[in-house]
């Protein structure tokens, strides 16, 4: 699989037991209800950084919020697993979502509004009790925006810029 159409999820961690049990450690909470939904994940190798190496999954289990137990077809011992710990884990990009509120690191991509253009980049991702916002910075402060399906129009990964549509007002009450 082409690193291009995925998406980095977590990193296997560590390993737990002695079954060939991993530890999944996951960028995003959400990314732990998808990965129950797979078949399969990838990882990243070091022969081809840019080649991802599909591994099907046999049992997943949640550890935590952020973490999730997975075991891999035909890995079932320590010394089978032993060269898969702190491999970054991927997903195809259509599994994750098409749904803009659902979406993965996008911190540094620009942010263009439809009708003032150019606002800056996206500086991080904050979450304030369920309320995801996007900071951007601009030249002189910061500007908080929602995210989700009104404000968020589209997320271009090649030209790394989030499209947004937002009323002037809210633009004007963080700048």
């Amino acid at each position: 699989m082409n690193l291009e159409n995925c998406i980095q999820i977590g990193v296997i961690s560590r390993t737990h037991g002695t079954q060939g049990e991993l530890v999944l450690s996951v960028q995003e909470e959400s990314f732990i209800d998808i990965v129950f939904q797979q078949e399969s994940v990838f990882l990243q190798m070091p022969e081809n950084e840019e080649v991802l190496v599909p591994f099907f999954l046999d049992t997943v289990r949640e550890k935590n919020s952020k973490q999730a137990l997975i075991c891999f077809l035909d890995y079932q011992s320590l010394e089978s697993v032993a060269h898969l710990l702190n491999k970054k884990v991927f997903l195809l990009k259509d599994s994750i979502s098409n749904n803009p509120t659902e979406f993965y690191s996008i911190e540094g991509y620009s942010v263009i509004d439809k009708n003032h253009g150019y606002l800056g980049k996206v500086n991080q991702l904050l979450n304030y009790s369920g309320n995801k916002l996007i900071e951007i910075s601009t030249n002189n402060s910061e500007i908080l925006i929602p995210i989700n399906e009104e404000s968020i129009t589209k997320i271009d990964d090649k030209t790394k810029e989030v499209i947004i549509d937002v009323p002037e007002e809210l633009i004007n009450l963080n700048s």
